[in-house]
């Protein structure tokens, strides 16, 4: 959690630049399933949900229908009426409505396709934190592109 916080918050150099590419906050935690990387980012998000006033919008990016349904309950959360466009269109949607936010938290959990997340990323708000779960340990662009990524691994007997 301190890395963290670090990372989204304190403007440490060292890990708090801003993705050049992507122009915003990002952070990844890795590791295998069931480890706890969701309930980390969750924790997260309930400790500093007074920080994102605007919203923390979770998305549940195990596959693609299941992401393109979570796209469209955080519009209704948005209380934008559902659109019946696909996923594209749905997302530049949602991306245009957080355009008028102005600290807000994207969740996408359990982003194992990282092409999907390459996809769907916002680009150009640097009032965005995105954190992104994974189970994928391939050296992936959208890796390396990430302010800090947390690997978590089993501990020792």
């Amino acid at each position: 959690l301190d890395a963290m916080k670090e990372c989204l918050f304190e403007g440490n150099v060292r890990l708090a630049h801003v993705s050049p590419a992507l122009k915003f906050h990002f952070l990844v935690v890795r590791g295998h399933g069931g480890i706890g990387k969701t309930s980390l980012v969750a924790r997260f998000a309930m400790l500093f949900k007074e920080v994102y006033k605007d919203g923390v919008f979770h998305f549940n990016a195990e596959s693609w229908p299941t992401f393109h349904m979570s796209l469209r309950e955080n519009i209704a959360e948005l209380s934008v009426p559902s659109q019946s466009g696909g996923l594209d269109e749905d997302n530049k949607l949602f991306l245009s409505l957080l355009r008028q936010k102005s600290k807000v938290l994207l969740l996408y959990d359990n982003a194992d396709d990282l092409d999907l997340i390459t996809r769907v990323l916002p680009r150009g708000s640097s009032q965005l934190h995105v954190v992104v779960t994974t189970r994928c340990t391939a050296d992936q662009e959208l890796l390396r592109q990430a302010d800090l990524v947390i690997a978590l691994d089993y501990l020792s007997p």
